[in-house]
């Protein structure tokens, strides 16, 4: 077994142990597996291993063990959660009211992903109390997003070229994997613009470099379209000085070199006309046509989880494939179509409410925050809009880093609306002083002046 692999088991092992006493390690180490992958990057040895039920398992029975103890949650995470819980149950109902020969497995394998990835943010949004447990998280991700970024663009290097049309990755496409990279990829930037250290600010640019480039290598159009709004969503949220402004300079530089032509071409073939798509993109519009004739026609409960791909054809009216299926490459129609208006819009509220509530914090309370909270508040920011731009034109419903980022945005609302409140107290108890300072002075004023009228009195 190599020596990578070993490393991986050991951790893990203690994970699972720290996690029967603090579990929010669990959480922590689940968030780390899920964007590592070791059963794929190690596949050797660990392609049979269910490392990251493991964690998972031991997390839940820590959380259970150690009393369910949640921190103290604003009314709008509440709220989000609500509705990520709302459309879990959507996609549980829905497979058990359609049966559809076509997609029955998949059915069962999107209801099993999508549970155990909700039962994990619910413990993490309830369990990362503290600025330090935020940023051991979000750093975790970084790292082992960047070591597979690092190890493609090695691949890269030596072989010259990536056959994007054969490439795999955990069961993740070119275009999945991408996305799946994104959520980290808003992390990152967050971290190069809250970053006051220079060396520290170079050896993160470094690292968002590595995690760009691999998108570019893998042509996905999509992902590049998400990483420019990402992009451009934290260049206009984030702090306006000297340093940030010439870093945005930098960066825009690093990006250019590294795109090259090829990468150019490529990505603006998605503003071409119609004449000069490829059939890529010509089938997608087809598919989303047929997408929203689905909704249309099972607007309410939709036709089963994962199941609207096997619709599709029956709506395309010069399907020629031999497949009986066509996946809907859109996030919006794989929801919709799966579980209906309802389902679609359950989900997009969990993202929507806490990108609205850390907008409010950017716009009342952005010179009081921390660096740690600016980078939580930065990444929500940027991360989140990029994520569902990208998913535009391939679904992620099943991908695990969307979640993640979005249960560290509402656990760091958490910590912000506590840490606030706080403030609030200590500046009210504050003023109280000052006021009780003042009164004795007034008083004491008083007593001085009723002493030397006495005096005066006397005098006379």
């Amino acid at each position: 077994m190599s020596s990578g692999a070993i490393a991986v088991l050991s951790l893990c092992v203690l994970v699972c142990a720290a996690a029967i006493l603090l579990p929010w390690v669990g959480f922590v180490g689940y968030a780390t597996c899920a964007m590592l992958a070791p059963q794929w990057v190690w596949r050797e040895y660990l392609a049979d291993s269910e490392l990251q039920k493991f964690i998972s398992a031991m997390t839940v029975v820590g959380f259970v063990l150690t009393g369910c103890r949640s921190q103290t949650l604003p009314r709008g995470v509440k709220w989000a959660m609500g509705f990520y819980s709302l459309y879990v149950f959507l996609v549980v109902i829905g497979a058990q009211l359609h049966s559809n020969p076509i997609n029955a497995q998949k059915s069962v394998v999107f209801v099993d992903i999508t549970w155990k990835i909700w039962m994990m943010c619910m413990i993490g949004i309830m369990l990362i109390n503290t600025e330090r447990k935020l940023a051991i998280c979000m750093l975790c991700m970084v790292l082992v997003t960047s070591w597979n970024a690092w190890e493609l663009n090695l691949k890269y290097l030596r072989q010259g070229a990536i056959r994007v049309h054969d490439f795999y990755f955990a069961g993740l496409d070119n275009n999945l994997y991408s996305i799946s990279t994104l959520p980290v990829i808003g992390i990152t930037l967050a971290y190069f613009f809250s970053a006051k250290l220079p060396f520290r600010q170079f050896l993160v640019v470094i690292l968002l470099a590595m995690q760009v480039h691999q998108i570019m290598i893998l042509e996905s159009r999509g992902t590049m379209l998400g990483v420019l709004l990402c992009g451009a969503l934290a260049t206009y949220f984030m702090p306006k000085n000297p340093r940030t402004i010439a870093a945005v300079i930098a960066v825009g530089i690093v990006g250019a070199i590294l795109a090259g032509p090829p990468v150019i071409r490529e990505f603006s073939s998605i503003f071409s006309s119609g004449e000069q798509r490829d059939n890529s993109a010509s089938s997608r519009f087809k598919v989303w046509g047929a997408g929203a004739a689905i909704m249309l026609d099972n607007p309410v409960t939709g036709v089963g989880p994962w199941a609207g791909e096997a619709y599709v054809p029956k709506y395309i009216v010069d399907y020629k494939e031999r497949r009986n299926y066509k996946a809907l490459h859109n996030l919006f129609f794989e929801i919709g179509t799966g579980m209906g208006v309802p389902g679609v819009a359950s989900y997009l509220m969990f993202f929507a409410i806490p990108w609205f509530m850390h907008y409010q914090l950017w716009r009342r309370h952005r010179q009081e925050l921390s660096e740690v909270m600016m980078v939580c508040n930065l990444a929500a920011l940027a991360g989140i809009p990029g994520y569902w731009m990208a998913s535009m034109f391939s679904s992620g419903a099943l991908i695990e880093s969307p979640y993640l980022l979005v249960a560290c945005a509402c656990a760091s609302l958490a910590v912000s609306h506590t840490q606030l409140q706080k403030n609030a107290q200590d500046k009210l108890a504050m003023e109280e002083v000052d006021e009780m300072e003042v009164e004795e002075d007034g008083d004491l004023e008083s007593e001085s002046y009723s002493d030397r009228s006495e005096q005066v009195a006397v005098a006379r």
